[in-house]
C-alpha cells in the first residue's frame, strides 16, 4: 500500500469534497460520513469511493440502456397505433362510410389539406429562403488558437486537472 505524507488532511479534505457533493442528499451524506469514518486509512477511503463512483457508472449504463429499450418499444407501440387507424381509414375508404358513431368512440374521415412537397429545393427563386445568421465555428477557432495564431476576442484557457480512472 502506498504511504502518503499528509494522511490525515488528504482523509479529512476527501470527507468534505464528498459530503459537498451529495448537499441534498442528507441521509446518503451522513451513511458516506459514517462509512468513511470506519476506514482505517486515506487509500481504503478513496477505494470506498471508487467503488460507489463505479456502482453509480453502472447504473448510468443500465438506465441508458432501459431508455433505449423503452425508446424503441415507444416507436413499435406509435408505429402500431399509426398501422392501425390507417387500416381502420382504408376499410371506411372502402365501404364508402365517411363517419362511423360507436358506443366509445366516433371516427371520422377527414380531408387533409395539401402538403408542401419539395422536389428540387436548388430550383426555388431565392425568395422562398429566409437568412439565416452566421454561427461560431468553435472547432475552427480553438485550430487557430492552438496553431499560435492570435484572434482577438478568443483565447484558451489554461485547462485544468482531471481525474482518470482506468479499472485493473
Amino acid at each position: 500500500m502506498t504511504f502518503l505524507a499528509n494522511e490525515a488532511v488528504a482523509y479529512k479534505v476527501l470527507k468534505e469534497e464528498l459530503l459537498k457533493a451529495y448537499p441534498d442528499l442528507e441521509d446518503d451524506a451522513e451513511t458516506l460520513a459514517d462509512t468513511l469514518e470506519g476506514e482505517t486509512s486515506f487509500l481504503e477511503a478513496v477505494t470506498h469511493a471508487l467503488d460507489k463512483h463505479q456502482d453509480a457508472l453502472d447504473l448510468i449504463e443500465g438506465i441508458k440502456a432501459r431508455v433505449a429499450d423503452l425508446a424503441a418499444r415507444r416507436s413499435r407501440l406509435q408505429d402500431q397505433a399509426n398501422k392501425i387507424k390507417s387500416a381502420i381509414l382504408a376499410a371506411m375508404e372502402e365501404v364508402g362510410e365517411q363517419k362511423i358513431t360507436l358506443p366509445e368512440y366516433t371516427l371520422s374521415a377527414k380531408k387533409l389539406p395539401p402538403k408542401l412537397v419539395i422536389t428540387e429545393e436548388f430550383s426555388l427563386p431565392g425568395r422562398f429562403f429566409v437568412p439565416q445568421e452566421s454561427k461560431l465555428d468553435k472547432k475552427a477557432v480553438t485550430d487557430a488558437l492552438k496553431s499560435g495564431e492570435e484572434i482577438p476576442g478568443a483565447i484558451l484557457s489554461n485547462g485544468g486537472q482531471a481525474l482518470q480512472i482506468r479499472s485493473k
